[in-house]
This record gives structure tokens, sequence and C-alpha cells, in this order.
């Protein structure tokens, strides 16, 4: 069982995190605005998980870097599917 300072400290790190996300985020929107760009804001939720090619949604996933589609036997780096679905997103 954890001590009650190793879930303080967890809970810190996980509220320290969400702030430099929240840094970064407002960084980019200033960026974006001053050259004249925009920001797509997106749920990331089944971003890595979708097929980027037909759409298909693998939910055994887990840590792999790489998937294989099961229809159309392509295999798919989860970042860059990732990347190309937040992008039909926007």
């Amino acid at each position: 069982m954890k001590s009650k300072l190793a879930l303080l400290e967890n809970k810190s790190k996980i509220k320290g995190a969400a702030r430099l996300h929240f840094k970064f985020k407002m960084l980019l929107k200033y960026k974006m605005d001053r050259v004249g760009g925009r920001v797509v804001e997106c749920e990331e939720e089944y971003t890595s998980k979708t097929y980027s090619s037909c759409g298909g949604i693998k939910n055994d996933l887990g840590g792999s870097s790489t998937y294989k589609c099961s229809f159309y036997h392509a295999v798919h780096d989860r970042d860059a599917s990732a990347a190309k679905n937040m992008q039909m997103l926007g």
C-alpha cells in the first residue's frame, strides 16, 4: 500500500503535467495567432487506435508502436496514424 506522501506526490505530478500542457497549448495558440495560423483542438480518444486508411478501430493496441489492419493488412505506425487522424478531424 502506498503511503499518503507517495499519493500526494503522484497527485502533484499529475497537476504539474496538466499545468505544463495548458501552458504549451496557450503558447501554441499565441504563436499561431501571430503568424495567421490556426490551432484545431480535438479529443485524443481513439486517435491512436483508429486506422487512418479505413477508419476501423483496434481496441487492444496496448503499448505497441505499430499495428496491422485486419481488413487491409496494412501496417501502421501508431503515432503517424494518430497524426493523420487528427489532421482529418481539423
